[in-house]
């Protein structure tokens, strides 16, 4: 009975002291992983910080690039308009070239026929 009761005892013991070691393992497993959830969490956040920055960052980069394109097409049809305009008065300018070459070209034909006119009187007189 002695032997036993020791032994009884000693499995007791050795099931006491596992059990607490168990306990005292668990415990420090959930104390980790409260620990790696907050650094989680923690991390987390910082990620969603992070990622709205950048999200920023990048629209502003857009919105500036798209504000150059359009400041660029607006200057561009400024000067297209400008172009328009020269080429409008270059038209008419040789327009009016054309219409005085015409009547030149006219009053060069009619001196060329009053001469052989006057030289034909001249042959018959």
């Amino acid at each position: 009975h002695k032997r036993y009761s020791n032994f009884a005892n000693q499995s007791r013991h050795c099931i006491t002291s596992a059990w607490m070691n168990f306990n005292a393992v668990v415990a420090a497993v959930q104390a980790k992983r409260e620990e790696l959830t907050t650094q989680a969490d923690h991390l987390e956040a910082s990620a969603s910080t992070a990622a709205g920055s950048f999200s920023s960052l990048i629209v502003n980069d857009l919105n500036e690039e798209i504000r150059q394109v359009y400041d660029t097409q607006r200057q561009l049809e400024r000067e297209s308009q400008l172009l328009r305009a020269e080429l409008a008065a270059f038209k008419q300018q040789l327009s009016g070239w054309s219409s005085t070459t015409q009547q030149l070209l006219e009053g060069l034909k009619h001196a060329g026929d009053l001469e052989h006119y006057v030289a034909v009187l001249s042959r018959e007189a």
